[in-house]
């Protein structure tokens, strides 16, 4: 499925998981079901979503913006430019609060999503800067074995700004913390050892009490994160049953999404206050300018 759904109390989640020609469909199935549930805020899950096609992306943009370019395609030859723009008679959601979850595996048709809807303000970005793929390409044979990719023009978000190598920011960064050496070590011990194997073959039909013990066992000899601790053994333990939609313990990302959603008093607000890519950019440039300037004065 390129599409997964479900419901977080009154916040309808919905993850892409790629952009191919049967996505469009499924965001609205989704979107129907949420409207069923009576959902009062949205959550669009983009990370790790390597795109897919520009008709499929533009579809399902074209579902929340009213009016407007939603992308477009600037070329070294003027009349192969195109521009995809919105119309309202297309848009079904609308006044809805939505975060959009990004990092940097979220690329070309994931970053036109989120670039259209952070330019438009009509939603919070959360998590980690994107992958940076603004870029059109073809790929042309050129033997049985050998073909090369050409780039053919470049993404423009609606406030005209190519992210091609740059990707695109969150406007609430939020992530994982790192792993120091000592983690990393404890970490490979752990893997090494197969205790987490082990003990979920001793136990079967482990649920979230006995998962929190298990994590909390282990932490007496591997001295990570619990959090991380009982993500490994929940993996282990459900392995043979269908994959969760979301994982509350351990998705930082996800919880900070929730948060915002449920905490910020005026989401309106919230929103109008972002800058579009093309304000963080002219200010990218000129405090780069400005530092330039500074280092040649001295």
């Amino acid at each position: 499925p390129t599409v997964k759904y479900g419901m977080i109390q009154n916040t309808g989640y919905l993850r892409i998981i790629q952009f191919t020609p049967e996505t469009p469909a499924r965001v609205q199935e989704a979107i129907d079901f949420f409207k069923k549930s009576s959902y009062a805020n949205m959550i669009i899950d983009l990370r790790d979503n390597p795109g897919g096609l520009i008709t499929s992306v533009v579809e399902i943009a074209d579902k929340f913006i009213d009016e407007g370019p939603i992308v477009s395609t600037k070329s070294r030859i003027a009349f192969e430019n195109s521009v995809f723009n919105a119309k309202k008679e297309n848009t079904v959601v609308r006044d809805i609060p939505i975060v959009v979850l990004i990092n940097r595996g979220s690329a070309s048709a994931s970053e036109i999503l989120s670039g259209a809807l952070k330019d438009n303000h009509l939603a919070y970005l959360v998590g980690k800067r994107t992958y940076g793929k603004g870029s059109v390409q073809q790929v042309i044979p050129l033997t049985e074995t050998e073909e090369i990719k050409l780039t053919m023009a470049r993404y423009y978000t609606p406030s005209d700004t190519n992210i091609d190598k740059i990707g695109i920011p969150p406007d609430l960064e939020a992530g994982y913390p790192d792993f120091t050496e000592d983690d990393e070590k404890a970490y490979l011990e752990l893997i090494k050892s197969n205790a987490v194997d082990e003990y979920v073959e001793a136990h079967p039909g482990m649920g979230e009490p006995e998962i929190a013990a298990c994590a909390a066992e282990l932490k007496k000899t591997y001295n990570l994160d619990e959090r991380l601790l009982r993500r490994l053994v929940r993996v282990k333990a459900v392995r043979t049953q269908s994959s969760r939609l979301y994982d509350l313990d351990y998705d930082v990302q996800l919880n900070k999404a929730l948060e915002i959603l449920n905490t910020t008093a005026d989401f309106k607000k919230l929103v109008a206050s972002t800058k579009t890519l093309h304000e963080l950019q002219d200010e990218a440039e000129q405090s780069a300018a400005g530092e330039k300037k500074a280092v040649s004065s001295k």
